[in-house]
């Protein structure tokens, strides 16, 4: 993804400073403003060193918004995990009520059984009499 984004930006900015090439005056041209004036070489060597200051800002915009899109997709991972291990606990902790629930029912079926053979052990010797 980065690749293709450094390929996009250095398309924009080569483009967009090829447009502006430098005007090369006769040596008789007066200027009319203060301004710099350059050597054809030293021209061509100002304008590369602005292309590449110009990548470079453009590479650097690029990777300071994947770190932003970065930073964002972790804080959305962890609320996420967060959410993911609440809902664990929560399970864990009904799975344990039930459970908890399930043996008080053993007990009360234990319990009735009990009651159940000792009415009839009563029974069968109130019918015996």
């Amino acid at each position: 993804m980065i690749k293709y984004l450094l390929l996009i930006s250095f398309t924009i900015s080569s483009t967009s400073i090829a447009e502006t090439d430098p005007f090369f005056a006769p040596r008789d041209y007066k200027l009319t403003q203060d301004s710099w004036v350059f050597s054809p070489d030293k021209a061509k060597e100002v304008r590369n060193k602005l292309i590449d200051l110009e990548f470079f800002t453009e590479t650097n915009k690029s990777l300071n918004r994947s770190i932003e899109l970065y930073k964002s997709n972790e804080l959305i991972y962890q609320n996420k995990e967060k959410i993911l291990l609440e809902q664990n606990d929560n399970l864990a902790k009904n799975l344990n009520d039930s459970r908890t629930l399930s043996s008080w029912e053993r007990i009360g079926w234990f319990t009735l059984g009990i009651a159940a053979a000792v009415l009839a052990g009563f029974a069968i010797k109130k019918a015996g009499e």
